[in-house]
């Protein structure tokens, strides 16, 4: 009897523009690009979240470049809607970092695949309110950091995989996913990315957005529109393992099940982020706060005169 192999999910990826920049690419590139990212995945031998993370990517059709055009300090990235993955050279430089890079832009594409991910400039058209986007923001983020770290920590210690500070994957998911709201870091940079992105939208930042040169932008929508965060039982669904047999929110929500809806989905996240900044981004956070009072007003008074006609 001739084995029977199983289906592999139908791709929703739109893959069109990055198609159209890899014909760009000459065949010395292309050639010299997949050696490099060969030793990239090879590091995934010493960490089984990257191997995990990896064959799911191989099975969901997401593709890997190295991007020649991005600074260093980025690492990598993930192009929402187009499951196409970019890395700069430099990873192999740091191959504990490079774990962690490639695992957490994995996940970011799975978020995506599940219909987790929303883009900035869509959101902010489509939900002006800023304080929710800066929530689903911060979970998809938390996430991702949580998955990196793991793949990272297994990494160093692949000599003795046995003296790893926790022996439980999802206590780690749970302490890593945490740690992303209590980092200086993150309150900064994230705070300061959405901040100025909704700064601009209502007009009252007219600055440039802190974004580094990248080889390839997504120009397409992500799968899905993002997180329902007035839902639980949806935000739930963000701490599914890739192949859907564990959940550590799950378990973060049974030991504390005040901690999601009173803290990290409450409305005072963005402001504590926010608020973090220094004294110019404070003075944007209450201009962008006054400008998207103004604009319900209007709506509101906008619906009142179509009602009464």
């Amino acid at each position: 009897m001739t084995a029977i192999e199983p289906q592999k999910p139908e791709m929703k990826w739109d893959q069109t523009s990055f198609e159209k920049l890899k014909a760009t690419w000459s065949p010395e590139r292309i050639a010299a690009d997949e050696k490099t990212l060969k030793k990239i995945f090879n590091l995934a031998a010493a960490s089984p979240l990257m191997a995990e993370a990896l064959a799911w990517a191989q099975q969901h059709d997401v593709k890997f470049f190295i991007d020649h055009q991005a600074s260093a300090n980025i690492g990598g990235y993930y192009a929402e809607g187009t499951g196409v993955l970019g890395v700069t050279e430099s990873m192999l430089d740091n191959p504990a970092s490079a774990v962690m890079v490639i695992t957490h832009e994995i996940r970011h594409a799975w978020q995506d695949y599940q219909g987790f991910n929303a883009p900035d400039y869509v959101i902010v058209a489509n939900n002006p309110d800023f304080t929710k986007h800066f929530i689903r923001y911060a979970l998809v983020e938390a996430d991702a950091k949580a998955y990196g770290d793991y793949a990272a920590l297994q990494y160093q210690y692949k000599d003795a995989p046995n003296l790893l500070p926790s022996q439980d994957e999802n206590a780690y998911f749970r302490k890593g996913f945490l740690s992303w709201f209590n980092s200086d870091r993150t309150k900064n940079f994230y705070g300061d990315w959405a901040s100025k992105l909704y700064g601009q939208y209502y007009g009252v930042y007219k600055g440039t957005l802190p974004v580094g040169p990248l080889e390839f932008r997504s120009n397409v929508p992500p799968l899905g529109t993002g997180i329902n965060i007035d839902n639980v039982k949806d935000v739930l669904r963000l701490g599914e393992n890739f192949s859907g047999t564990k959940n550590y929110l799950a378990e973060l929500d049974k030991l504390q099940p005040d901690l999601l809806p009173k803290k990290i989905l409450n409305r005072s996240l963005a402001d504590t982020f926010w608020g973090a900044a220094n004294d110019n981004q404070k003075k944007l956070v209450t201009e962008i706060g006054e400008a998207y009072s103004r604009a319900q007003a209007n709506r509101k008074n906008i619906r009142k005169q179509h009602a009464l006609g």
